[in-house]
C-alpha cells in the first residue's frame, strides 16, 4: 500500500534487452522522476540434469538472471547518484 504523497507503481520491459529497459527507466523518470526504490526480482530457472541441458539454455538463464539484473542497476544508478539517494534490491 502506498502511504499518502507516495507514488506506487511498475513497468513491465524486457530485463533482457538494454534498449527496452532503458527506455523503461526513461519513462518512470519523466513521469515521476528517479525512484527512489528499484527491485530486481526478474529470474528464470530451467528443469533438468546439468549434463543434460542445452547451452541455449545457460545462455538464456545468464542473459535474464545477470544481465537484467546489471541492465537495471546500470539504467537507474546515474539518476540515484546525481540525487545522493537510492535504494537497490536485488533477488535471487
Amino acid at each position: 500500500n502506498c502511504r499518502e504523497n507516495q507514488r506506487c507503481g511498475m513497468i513491465s520491459a524486457d530485463v533482457t534487452d538494454w534498449d527496452q529497459v532503458s527506455a523503461a527507466v526513461a519513462q518512470v523518470e519523466t513521469e515521476v522522476g528517479v525512484p527512489d526504490l528499484v527491485i530486481n526480482s526478474a529470474g528464470v530457472a530451467h528443469p533438468g540434469y546439468f549434463q543434460d541441458l542445452e547451452i541455449e539454455i545457460f545462455h538464456w538463464t545468464t542473459e535474464v538472471n545477470y544481465y537484467g539484473t546489471i541492465y537495471v542497476c546500470k539504467a537507474v544508478l546515474p539518476g540515484m547518484v546525481a540525487r545522493g539517494s537510492g535504494q537497490i534490491v536485488n533477488i535471487s
